[in-house]
């Protein structure tokens, strides 16, 4: 079986060694996804490491599949990296270029790269960063043209407050980039939720979704094209007793619709992820602990509204940060992260079978000896192509036996 790979590793303050693992599923005569084996990345085949205070408390390994291409965005150490393989589908063999730093290099930690093609084959990244001069975080972006980079920008407006966590897409149709991320509102003391779109030759003035999120909430935000955009997100309820939900909002030719809660159980739900599929419905998965373990469920909005939620994946090991995509014949693929027996973790799979959800089993098992295995899983597909490729991390406990 012919595999294509490809790894990143970070080191954090306690030790830990991050790696980036991907796999490919398989074509329709063979269900599930491919065998899987660690990629390498530097000289001699290594991991190459990089040095303490790399990793961020968003996802900070973003691949994007396009074209016969793996787009690939990895946080390292104060920096963001970017690099692309060629040749991934038919022959699934891949010739990684040279890594190339995104951002301008400076003094400050860089977190949370996202990486979105639009039509013209213009690649854009986005991160979060320092103001070098007013000191407050700022969305940065950067786009890669006629094989150079763009100067490096702010999305948000200038401002002295914080602009966190982006998360970034284009549209499915037309390529349009849009970003959303979390912005402090300083008359609430809180913050909101808000998304700008490339016009032109710069970013929208932002439009605000939400009022009133926290910190960590999780969004994610999918485009068909300017006349059609999701946000999801969770956040905590205002009646008592609080918890979070997950939320969602449609932009609709210009204008933004009422709040819709997808999830009314007594229970914290996080880490919603959406993708649409070719009848503009949107599906979204998330994990949640209101059946008193930590599970992953999914619901659908059409044109008449959300369906009922459907129960993905979830048992007494928990699950955890789900990822969903849409394959080349329209139909929802999801992984996850899930405990094992021996402490670590493994990345699962699921696929829609018309009525619910068939599982397909592990993606990645814990192998060799120390490798717990972590999740960050993330699944991408390409449109017409056939295989579907999953990225996730693995960290490695460094004991000093001396």
């Amino acid at each position: 079986m012919v595999v294509h790979s490809a790894a990143e590793s970070r080191c954090g303050a306690d030790g830990r060694k991050f790696c980036l693992h991907c796999t490919h599923g398989m074509d329709e005569s063979t269900p599930g996804l491919g065998e899987f084996r660690p990629g390498s990345a530097g000289p001699a085949g290594r991991a190459r490491p990089y040095p303490a205070g790399s990793y961020s408390p968003h996802l900070g390994l973003t691949p994007l599949l396009l074209r016969g291409m793996v787009l690939f965005v990895v946080l390292g150490s104060l920096s963001v990296w970017f690099s692309l393989a060629t040749a991934v589908h038919p022959v699934l063999a891949a010739n990684w270029s040279p890594e190339m730093q995104v951002n301008v290099d400076d003094d400050y930690s860089d977190w949370s790269p996202g990486v979105a093609i639009d039509t013209t084959g213009r690649v854009w990244v986005t991160w979060g960063g320092i103001d070098g001069v007013e000191g407050d975080e700022d969305v940065h972006f950067r786009y890669w043209e006629d094989g150079g980079w763009g100067s490096q920008g702010v999305v948000n407006p200038p401002n002295q407050v914080p602009d966190r966590f982006p998360e970034l897409c284009s549209g499915k149709h037309d390529g349009v980039p849009w970003c959303m991320w979390a912005g402090w509102d300083t008359l609430v003391g809180a913050y909101d939720f808000l998304v700008s779109r490339w016009v032109g030759d710069g970013w929208g003035w932002p439009e605000t979704v939400f009022v009133g999120g926290g910190r960590y909430d999780a969004y994610d935000i999918v485009a068909r094209d300017t006349s059609l955009v999701w946000a999801v997100w969770s956040t905590r309820t205002i009646v008592e007793p609080t918890h979070k939900d997950i939320f969602a909002r449609a932009r609709v030719d210009g204008v933004w619709g009422a709040v819709e809660q997808i999830e009314l159980t007594y229970g914290h739900e996080g880490e919603p992820r959406g993708a649409l599929d070719s009848q503009d419905r949107l599906w979204v998965v998330w994990q949640s602990d209101s059946l008193d373990r930590v599970v992953i469920q999914s619901c659908v909005r059409d044109e008449v509204g959300w369906g009922g939620v459907l129960h993905v994946a979830g048992d007494s090991m928990g699950c955890l940060v789900p990822w969903i995509a849409i394959d080349g014949e329209d139909v929802p693929w999801v992984v996850w992260a899930r405990g094992d027996e021996l402490g670590g973790s493994d990345v699962w799979s699921a696929r829609w079978a018309g009525t619910g959800w068939e599982q397909l089993g592990k993606v990645s098992e814990s192998g060799e000896t120390g490798d717990v295995g972590f999740g960050n899983p993330v699944i991408r597909s390409v449109k017409g192509s056939g295989p579907l490729f999953v990225w996730w991390g693995v960290y490695y406990l460094v004991f000093d036996t001396m």
